[in-house]
């Protein structure tokens, strides 16, 4: 990686061990980014009225049928009786709305949310009206280690082929990220390309990386060029990891929110963040929890989404802890680190529940008139908890931090131009043509003219990773 363990933040010269996938619109291959002839203008309260049943059961209930045939991936199994069947059973026995519920810890800023339904409202209306203004998908943008990334997502218990005879199916539809993307689009929008979700996950990738990731913004031009309107964090695996708890608690996990908001810094309510704890098996459960209840705190404190599918799973999981055909059957794969299919699956569902029962919440307060209370500082210029802070020093924080970004945005209004960090960066792993030594040394030949002291170090997958040390 970028930095050694023992030299954290000390480099001048960044880049991170990463490849960035751009998951494709679930409804392009049908051409369903192009408008149509439609001439209906659709409003916040239309989107409410013909996307959400009343309650978070009864919507949940009627997209149930939507829901399974879009997560019947890969589709040339869609007919394959033993896998559908294998999918329904999850679905009903392990992720029934009941144990979905559990998975609710935090809810969505409801300002936030309104923004998101407003985005929806925006973008169909493009692809409902040849004669609308463009509007971009509802950009969500995930972040994430190994697990996210999608190793080993292919294994299941029902003989499903990996595609092309590949062991681990990373960076495929069969991640989490793009399983959400199709349930969007598929389930619940009609086959219309209504959600973007880009997945940025790299392997090993802690909240201290991914706050560089997003502070030097090492992502594609086409990522770029539509800021996200959510963020969702998935580190947990690797925070978990970390030998300085204390480290992941007072700097990198604020230091993320502060970085993933500041990615559109002049929207005072998006990029919507949301913490999600999803299932891994790292068998130190005492750290586990211990991290459990720092996202805890920091939901609380900056006011962020979270979600915790493992709360959905694990009773059962532990419950069965010896059963391995049971835990198989509920990950698609035995108790480690990089869970199979039937969590990559599991994972999708819980997020798809959580992102709806925040729009039916949205869409019943507006429909029953209930207004959204003006605050007197928005959450997003909220500073960081402190060992030894006064409640002095956080309003005091808070109101400079709101001045500067206020100041900031107002400049560059005028201006008319978007500052962004100036940087040398790229992605490296065996997909982007940078995974060993050697060729690392070739990449930076093409731009270094002196070097003291700095050289390509590093390994492919074990620590530590490809970097300029």
């Amino acid at each position: 990686w970028i930095w050694s363990r023992a030299r954290r933040l000390a480099i001048t010269v960044a880049m991170v061990a990463h490849f960035l996938v751009s998951v494709k619109d679930a409804g392009k291959d049908n051409n369903n980014d192009s408008p149509t002839n439609g001439k209906n203008i659709i409003s916040n309260e239309q989107v409410c009225s013909s996307l959400i049943s009343g309650t978070i059961a009864n919507t949940w209930e009627k997209l149930s049928p939507d829901i399974l045939k879009a997560s019947y991936w890969p589709k040339e199994f869609s007919s394959n009786v033993n896998f559908t069947h294998w999918i329904d059973d999850l679905f009903f026995k392990y992720y029934h709305i009941h144990q979905l519920r559990r998975s609710s810890l935090y809810p969505a800023d409801p300002a936030a949310t309104k923004e998101l339904l407003r985005i929806i409202s925006n973008r169909i209306n493009y692809l409902n009206n040849e004669t609308s203004s463009f509007h971009p998908p509802l950009h969500i943008l995930v972040t994430g280690g190994s697990v996210t990334l999608g190793t080993k997502c292919g294994t299941n218990p029902v003989g499903i082929p990996a595609p092309g005879g590949k062991e681990f199916w990373v960076n495929t539809p069969c991640t989490w990220a793009s399983r959400l993307q199709n349930l969007f689009n598929e389930a619940l929008f009609k086959n219309k390309s209504v959600v973007k979700v880009t997945n940025i996950a790299a392997g090993g990738a802690s909240s201290e990386i991914a706050k560089v990731v997003l502070e030097y913004q090492l992502m594609t031009e086409e990522v770029k060029k539509v800021q996200p309107h959510v963020v969702i964090w998935s580190h947990a695996p690797n925070d978990a990891q970390e030998s300085d708890m204390n480290a992941i608690f007072y700097t990198h996990l604020p230091g993320f929110v502060n970085a993933a908001r500041n990615l559109n810094l002049c929207d005072e309510q998006l990029p919507m963040v949301i913490m999600l704890e999803d299932f891994y098996g790292y068998e130190d459960y005492s750290r586990v929890n211990m991290l459990s209840g720092y996202l805890s705190k920091l939901s609380s404190w900056y006011g962020l989404m979270n979600v915790n599918q493992a709360n959905v799973i694990n009773h059962e999981l532990w419950s069965n802890y010896d059963n391995s055909t049971r835990i198989s059957y509920i990950l698609g794969s035995e108790f480690e680190l990089h869970s199979g299919m039937g969590n990559h699956v599991g994972v999708a569902w819980t997020l798809f529940f959580n992102f709806l029962s925040a729009f039916t919440d949205s869409c019943t307060d507006g429909l029953l008139g209930v207004g959204i209370p003006a605050s007197s500082m928005p959450l997003k210029f909220l500073g960081p908890y402190d060992e030894s802070g006064s409640y002095r020093m956080i309003q005091s924080t808070w109101q400079t931090n709101q001045d500067r970004a206020r100041n900031h945005c107002s400049k560059q209004q005028m201006s008319k131009e978007r500052t962004e960090p100036c940087t040398y960066a790229f992605m490296a792993n065996a997909m982007s043509g940078v995974n060993n030594v050697a060729e690392l040394q070739a990449k930076m030949a093409e731009v270094l003219t002196a070097s003291d002291g700095w050289d390509a170090s590093g390994f492919p997958k074990k620590q530590p990773k490809i970097g300029w040390y």
